[in-house]
């Protein structure tokens, strides 16, 4: 019945997100439901650690963090009744470590050290909180997950987290574990690159033979230093609740999907649809173990269930810039033939559904809408080979009409 519950930025972001985590966390513990929690860097933390890094080394970006993370221990324990001595032990014990490392990783160029610094804190200061209510203990992947090159070694790692977790668990401790973060077998810290905190959740569900994961997600808006403000209404929550047919901001139709297979959602995640980490897919459908998208302001909805094999057949579009579908080095994923459309379009769309691909129907709807309207846009060849999976390539003024038309078709199906 182990679970390994993984909570995003946003689901750590401030101390109300902090607030409902370990809710989630504490249900599981009343319920005598074994679990391992595996936590991002808090919402912006990350890209605020990038931007030190690679353009501004302004030391105002780092005192930012730590302003961050000492008004969020404040207000966590603002009722406690020696909140001014924990606060200046926290504040002083934050900072030094925030100092020490971040020196030690800029003089060493560890670009990998220096970005999980925020997972690091984040593990602290959660575990910090959840202590106060219920025992826990954190858990900092770069000595369990090891990689050779880019590649995790699976037998190594399998092993080092089966001990570590076991021997947490036996002392009475919830682990609370860094995700994003990994190292190597010379002691030298790695990461699973952007989003990988997924990836480290099913590393450890895979290892530990868990019965499910749970990606955790909650929708906020932003501050303008790029850290979370708000968690939004619970009428937006509800639009958000697992993956969605579509862009609800788009497309007022849009309804979630219940189930969905992990090819699909590898398809999806590969055209930038945030839902899942496409490396994290393989140690599930190896295991078999089932995933399920969530929202921390609702717990108790079921959101999406991800599995080896769909039984309701999903229909899903996503949209994203080509810039941002294509690699760094080119069109690694793409066809050759599709350098040409590539110069003519700027956006693709992808649609997930039932045989899509050999649907003459849905084609030829798509064609007469686009000609009556006057919109170009072609089909590329089956990128990922797959029946379920059609790639739309059309101009970004159009792109938005042709979801919603698309997204008509598919649910009329």
């Amino acid at each position: 019945m182990l679970k390994v519950l993984k909570f995003g930025g946003s689901s750590v972001g401030c101390a109300d997100s902090i607030k409902r985590t370990a809710d989630i966390v504490f249900r599981n513990h009343i319920n005598k439901i074994p679990q391992i929690v595996v936590v991002s860097a808090m919402y912006g933390v990350t890209n605020k650690l990038e931007k030190y890094y690679f353009q501004d080394k302004n030391p105002l970006l780092i005192n930012e963090i730590k302003m961050l993370h000492n008004q969020t221990y404040n207000e966590l324990f603002c009722d406690h009744i020696n909140i001014d001595n924990l606060s200046s032990q926290y504040n002083v014990q934050m900072a030094n470590f925030i100092d020490k490392y971040s020196d030690k990783y800029i003089k060493n160029n560890s670009y990998s050290g220096f970005v999980t610094i925020g997972e690091a804190l984040s593990v602290n200061l959660l575990s910090r909180y959840m202590s106060s209510i219920i025992p826990t203990h954190p858990v900092y992947t770069n000595d369990l997950i090891i990689m050779n090159g880019d590649t995790v070694d699976f037998d190594i790692s399998n092993r080092l987290i089966k001990k570590k977790i076991i021997n947490v668990h036996d002392e009475g401790y919830i682990p609370i574990v860094t995700g994003f973060m990994a190292g190597d077998n010379n002691g030298n810290i790695k990461t699973l690159n952007r989003g990988g905190s997924d990836y480290t959740a099913s590393i450890i569900a895979s290892a530990m033979k868990a019965s499910c994961v749970e990606l955790w997600k909650l929708e906020c808006t932003k501050k303008d230093n790029g850290f979370m403000d708000k968690i939004k209404p619970l009428t937006e929550q509800r639009k958000w609740l697992g993956i969605v047919s579509a862009n609800p901001t788009h497309v007022k139709n849009a309804e979630i999907v219940d189930t969905i297979g992990y090819v699909e959602a590898n398809i999806l995640s590969k055209f930038g649809k945030k839902v899942i980490h496409p490396k994290a897919v393989e140690p599930l459908l190896i295991s078999n173990i089932p995933l399920y998208v969530k929202n921390t302001a609702i717990p108790e909805d079921e959101g999406t269930v991800i599995t080896k094999k769909s039984n309701n057949n999903p229909k899903v579009i996503v949209d994203q810039q080509l810039k941002q579908f294509i690699d760094e080095n080119g069109t690694n994923i793409i066809d050759p033939d599709v350098k040409t459309l590539m110069e003519n379009h700027s956006d693709i769309i992808a649609v997930i559904g039932p045989n899509l691909n050999n649907n003459d129907n849905f084609k030829n709807c798509l064609n007469s809408y686009c000609k009556l309207k006057g919109f170009e846009y072609t089909f590329p060849k089956k990128l990922f080979g797959d029946d379920n999976f059609v790639s739309i390539f059309a101009h970004k003024k159009d792109k938005d009409q042709i979801i919603k038309f698309t997204h008509s078709i598919i649910s009329e199906e």
